[in-house]
C-alpha cells in the first residue's frame, strides 16, 4: 500500500512540475515588446466613418468585416471592409469625404501625416497616408471600389511598426 501512495505523490509532484513549467513559457510569451500602437490605429473604426458619411449612400445592405494580423513585433496590419450603396454622381464627393475624415482622425490622435493624397480612376477611388505617433510609424490605404449598380466596395489597410 505504501508503494501505492508514493507513486501518486510522484505522479502528484511531475504535474505539478509540469504544470509549473507550461505557466513559465506562457509568461514568456507574454513578455516580448509588442509593436508601438497608435491611439489611431486603436480607435479607428471604417463603420463610424461611414456613418459620418451617410448623407452620401443611398438605401441598400451595407456589409462590413475586418481583421487584425501579424506578430506582436515588428508591425501589424489591420484590414477592414465594408460595400455600401453609392449613386454614382456621388463616388467622388463620398471617398473624398471619407479621406477627409480619417485625415481628422489622424491629426486628432496626435499623430502627424507625412504624406499622402488622394487619387485614382473612374471605378477605383484610392486614399493613402503615412504617419507617425509617438512611437509607431504607419499608412494607411483606402480603395473605393466601384461593383455592380450602386455597390462600392470600401477597403482600408492600416500597416504600423
Amino acid at each position: 500500500m505504501n508503494g501505492g501512495r508514493a507513486m501518486k505523490r510522484l505522479a502528484f509532484f511531475f504535474t505539478l512540475l509540469i504544470v509549473i513549467c507550461s505557466l513559465d513559457g506562457c509568461g514568456n510569451v507574454g513578455r516580448e515588446i509588442p509593436a508601438p500602437q497608435s491611439a489611431f490605429s486603436a480607435s479607428f473604426s471604417l463603420g463610424s466613418v461611414i456613418e459620418a458619411n451617410g448623407r452620401y449612400l443611398i438605401a441598400g445592405p451595407r456589409v462590413s468585416s475586418g481583421t487584425e494580423s501579424g506578430p506582436p513585433a515588428p508591425f501589424f496590419q489591420r484590414h477592414e471592409e465594408a460595400i455600401v450603396q453609392v449613386n454614382s454622381t456621388n463616388v467622388s464627393a463620398f471617398t473624398e469625404a471619407v479621406g477627409s475624415d480619417i485625415e481628422q482622425a489622424l491629426t486628432s490622435s496626435g499623430a502627424t501625416i507625412h504624406g499622402g493624397g488622394i487619387g485614382g480612376q473612374a471605378d477605383i477611388k484610392h486614399f493613402s497616408a503615412r504617419y507617425s505617433e509617438d512611437e509607431a510609424d504607419g499608412v494607411i490605404n483606402v480603395w473605393g471600389v466601384r461593383g455592380e449598380g450602386t455597390s462600392l466596395t470600401i477597403i482600408v489597410l492600416i500597416t504600423e511598426s
